[in-house]
């Protein structure tokens, strides 16, 4: 997604009306987002599939001119697994952007995230997220909730906000495949999630952190 400058401000896809195999763009579409839309743009985000997995987002990514960049943020929605990529560092590409918002999509922490992204590590995970806070970037914690997550989101919450790894706390809702939707959970067991988690509420004596909890889990739990 990229948007432009307030006087041009729609926002604009990559994906024209002509079907694109979105990774591996023609470098046509590469070189005329960098030739007519970089010089007046304001934010690109990268929220789909993993970008920091492809090759063109790097190259993209390094092409775009300095005195450009120095007026564009940059929004990735990332499971934060990868900071390198062949030859390329975002640390190195990321420091002539105005400014980097990080959004790391969480199924769990610790062992149950390793468990839900087979072949990931939370220890990997958890050191980039240091980094990219270190380096200066905002980085926000986006908790996946479905029915799986609903049992332990207070053990998610706990962690990412006592271990301070982010600046906010979010959640979104897996509706699809319908089989591990919230929406599946029994009425039996709805009324066991619904009573720990006012028990976990009620539980948390740092109205920050209350406020935090409360606005993340408020939306999963309801939707169930």
């Amino acid at each position: 997604l990229l948007k432009r400058k307030p006087d041009l401000w729609q926002p604009l896809l990559w994906q024209d009306a002509e079907p694109i195999d979105g990774n591996n763009l023609r470098q046509e579409y590469i070189d005329d987002i960098l030739t007519n839309l970089v010089p007046n743009l304001m934010h690109i985000s990268f929220a789909g599939g993993e970008t920091l997995y492809q090759q063109q987002h790097y190259e993209f990514i390094a092409a775009i001119p300095e005195e450009h960049a120095a007026h564009i943020q940059l929004l990735y929605v990332t499971n934060g697994t990868v900071t390198e990529y062949k030859k390329y560092n975002v640390f190195d590409l990321w420091k002539k952007f105005k400014k980097v918002v990080i959004v790391v999509s969480t199924d769990g922490v610790l062992e149950r995230y390793n468990y839900f992204r087979q072949g990931a590590n939370w220890a990997v995970v958890e050191k980039n997220m240091r980094a990219f806070r270190a380096a200066g970037y905002d980085v926000y914690s986006e908790i996946t909730c479905s029915v799986y997550q609903l049992f332990y989101l207070s053990e998610t919450i706990d962690y990412l906000y006592d271990n301070n790894l982010s600046v906010d706390l979010s959640s979104a809702i897996v509706q699809s495949p319908l089989i591990i939707s919230p929406r599946i959970v029994p009425d039996d067991l709805k009324q066991e999630i619904l009573s720990n988690w006012n028990t976990y509420l009620s539980s948390i004596n740092d109205p920050v952190k209350y406020a935090r909890a409360k606005a993340v889990g408020s939306h999963p739990i309801n939707y169930m």
